[in-house]
């Protein structure tokens, strides 16, 4: 029975995580259907944001063991207390981590890039750090989730997420439904989108409970 208990928490949280590398995956795909050079400029702006994105999430990592303590413990206020701090670390976190990544092109430039690449990847860059705070309010509400047991909503944000991603992208790099063809930009954006949407389902299904 334990080992039952222990894999119904862990295979909705397993195809969570999965669904973020899905999400850079796919991005990577489409926009290498569309040009090679969109998907040099995707590449060489995901790695500062990666880098911040990982980081901030090793920030928020604590959310899930405090809450899940607070729960052992028979205190749910103190778990809804541990879940508005964690969104208020993601949000000034986010908040100093996006006013230093929106010089996009001077980021990359500090960073060595030439400066032809830096300014095609730091539009991309900034099109990524706008969707930097929901990814970690999301990430915070899914590990408070977690620490209460209920790990099911996040999972299923996140791979419904990947849909909405998909088709995004299509519509911004391919020019569907005669908007214009943005590129890498297009992509970055899309995502950041649906990010913002991913927060506000999330967050709104537990302030519903």
């Amino acid at each position: 029975r334990p080992a039952r208990e222990t894999m119904e928490l862990a295979w909705p949280v397993m195809l969570a995580r999965a669904g973020m590398l899905i999400m850079a995956m796919v991005d990577a795909a489409m926009i290498g259907r569309v040009s090679g050079a969109g998907l040099a400029y995707y590449g060489v702006a995901m790695a500062p944001f990666l880098f911040f994105l990982l980081t901030g999430i090793g920030l928020l990592i604590g959310t899930v063991v405090l809450v899940a303590q607070a729960k052992g413990e028979d205190d749910p206020p103190r778990c809804g207390v541990i879940w508005r701090l964690s969104l208020i670390e993601a949000t000034l976190y986010a908040a100093v981590v996006t006013a230093l990544l929106m010089p996009g092109p001077a980021v990359l430039a500090l960073m060595g890039q030439e400066p032809g690449l830096a300014v095609e990847a730091g539009r991309v860059l900034r099109a990524l750090a706008l969707g930097l705070w929901p990814m970690l309010l999301f990430t915070a509400t899914s590990l408070y989730l977690e620490g209460l047991g209920r790990p099911r909503p996040g999972m299923v944000v996140m791979l419904s997420a990947n849909l909405v991603n998909a088709v995004l992208n299509a519509l911004f790099l391919f020019g569907w439904w005669g908007l214009p063809e943005w590129g890498a930009v297009g992509a970055a954006l899309a995502t950041s989108l649906t990010r913002f949407a991913m927060a506000a389902i999330l967050v709104g299904y537990v302030l519903a409970l």
